[in-house]
């Protein structure tokens, strides 16, 4: 990747989207704990919810990594 110039546009197209992606998670994130802070400030409520926030990606990932595997197992020749 990054050999040519089709291919290094292409990476920075997938940098890009990369980063929207990630900008995009994160003002989720900062919205979420802003009205869940504008109904409920108990310090039990923030501590789930900064641990929920926190695990996001994980749970992406897992589920992306679940995808992409069932992806390239169907798409193997038999």
């Amino acid at each position: 990747m990054g050999e040519s110039k089709e291919s290094a546009g292409k990476r920075v197209e997938l940098v890009v989207l990369r980063e929207l992606c990630l900008m995009c998670g994160r003002m989720l994130g900062i919205f979420v704990f802003i009205a869940v802070l504008s109904v409920n400030d108990s310090p039990r409520v923030i501590t789930w919810l900064l641990l929920l926030l926190g695990a996001a990606p994980l749970g992406s990932w897992a589920a992306l990594h679940h995808l992409l595997k069932r992806k390239a197992a169907a798409s193997l020749p038999q």
